[in-house]
């Protein structure tokens, strides 16, 4: 019974390690992605790895600054697959719930809660979302991140009229 155990866990660790790179979240000139948490919960069943608790990911880059990506919880959807085995490793959807940030070199986004999209490749902050930019704070409706330009985009609701909001401070 233990083995099997092992067994699966070690199994999950590849698949983790391997969709990550699968999915575009990783580039392939950079370092591994290590991810933190105080509790991990894995359903097969569901195809799904759920980190909660004080989640920290993080990406060290030679070429470019390191990414950090924090929030009180993570929940990797994979897709699914018809096989026993759990080989196919394809991340489809990665929800951060509760208090996410993400920081890149000097630039730090907020929001309430986020998403990441393996096909647009963009990492979607919502809620109470602001970013911040050295001397520059904005606020708006919704922030993406493209995981491959690495470049920030801050939205802001025109149904609502709720426009995006910059406070440029002189150094």
């Amino acid at each position: 019974m233990c083995y099997k155990v092992i067994k699966n866990l070690l199994i999950l660790y590849l698949c983790i390690s391997i969709s990550y790179k699968a999915s575009g979240f990783v580039d392939a000139n950079k370092s591994p992605i290590k991810i933190t948490s105080e509790n991990l919960k894995i359903s097969y069943s569901e195809n799904i790895a759920e980190y909660i608790g004080n989640v920290l990911i993080t990406q060290e880059s030679i070429k470019r600054s390191t990414l950090k990506i924090s929030c009180n919880k993570m929940i990797i959807y994979y897709k699914k697959t018809t096989q026993q085995t759990h080989t196919d490793t394809s991340i489809e959807k990665i929800d951060f719930i509760e208090k996410v940030t993400i920081n890149e070199g000097n630039k730090v986004a907020q929001g309430d809660k986020g998403y990441f999209d393996s096909k647009s490749k963009l990492i979607i902050l919502t809620g109470k979302v602001a970013l911040k930019e050295e001397n520059q704070y904005m606020e708006g409706q919704k922030v993406t991140y493209n995981t491959e330009t690495k470049l920030f985009k801050m939205i802001g609701n025109n149904k609502s009229n709720d426009r995006v909001r910059i406070l440029i401070e002189d150094n």
